[in-house]
């Protein structure tokens, strides 16, 4: 609802009030991804390589990397699949964290909810620098498997189909907006939250989903935020400034890396700081952007 006000349920409560309320929590409502499926997004989103540039996956740095190459203790926590073929590029990257676990280690892969990670924040040492990712399952397509029974608060109308029904859609993303919450909570009370940042991998066409066969924007416009804490925006005001500043800006997720990289001060010859969200330097805008690996301009 917040990124789509005509969407007639308020499914995030939780993201309106902190943008309304929290200083330093920054959302992007002109945010794209890269792709329409996962794997080519995360490829780009988690390492050097973007649209914008020639780099191979294979030779990037990836943000585990980088996070361990200035101290931080890493982790990756995912809810997705570990062994499927659409998964193993993002294995590859998952297991360089100091701790990569999964909540179906299985070739079976059977859905969990996403509260499933929430017991994996318990394990981490608050004395530690530490660098965590969550993947979470969000909205994937079937709608209705991704909510337990009591987050059911919209219903599908008569002869509507509660698998890819926009009621269900809004319900699956009300419940991410409580896990993210969950995971804020947990984070600032226990783990000195210094920074937090949430991007989709690609977005739903409601009517025909995320096929790239018969693209449309829906399948990439996705939900972004920024949070700072007060300590993190007072060790880094130009980044705090620039992430501000930034806010009505236009941004696609493949670079994210570049982005993370300057939030963690990590600048070295494997970042750009034109690709960086969080710098003055970002050189970005509506009308240079791209999304389909290039195949479509954002000016479309």
């Amino acid at each position: 609802h917040y990124y789509t006000p005509s969407f007639p349920y308020g499914n995030t409560p939780w993201m309106e009030q902190m943008a309304a309320e929290r200083e330093g929590f920054y959302v992007y409502p002109h945010t794209y991804s890269c792709w329409t499926q996962t794997v080519p997004v995360l490829e780009r989103a988690l390492t050097e390589k973007s649209q914008y540039n020639d780099k191979e996956f294979f030779e990037s740095a990836s943000l585990l990397d980088v996070a361990k190459k200035i101290g931080y203790h890493t982790y990756w926590f995912s809810n997705q699949g570990r062994y499927g073929q659409f998964d193993s590029a993002i294995t590859m990257v998952a297991k360089t964290a100091d701790v990569a676990e999964w909540t179906d280690d299985s070739y079976t892969f059977t859905t969990k909810f996403d509260e499933t990670l929430l017991p994996y924040l318990t394990r981490i040492d608050p004395h530690e620098n530490n660098f965590i990712v969550l993947h979470l399952m969000g909205s994937h397509i079937y709608y209705n498997n991704r909510y337990p029974d009591e987050w059911a608060k919209f219903a599908a109308e008569d002869g509507e189909s509660a698998m890819t029904s926009a009621p269900s859609y809004a319900n699956s993303i009300l419940y991410t907006d409580y896990i993210l919450s969950q995971i804020f909570s947990y984070a600032e009370k226990n783990l000195n939250l210094r920074a937090m940042v949430y991007f989709s991998d690609h977005g739903e066409d409601l009517v025909i989903s995320h096929n790239p066969d018969v693209f449309n924007f829906h399948m990439v416009r996705i939900p972004m935020f920024v949070y700072m804490s007060p300590a993190c925006q007072a060790a880094e005001p130009a980044v705090a400034a620039a992430l501000r500043g930034h806010e009505s800006q236009y941004f696609t997720n493949d670079m994210i890396y570049d982005t993370v990289a300057g939030i963690l001060h990590a600048q070295s010859n494997h970042y750009d700081a034109t690709q960086d969200f969080s710098s003055s330097a970002y050189r970005f805008t509506r009308d240079n952007l791209t999304t389909m690996l290039g195949q479509h301009a954002l000016t479309e």
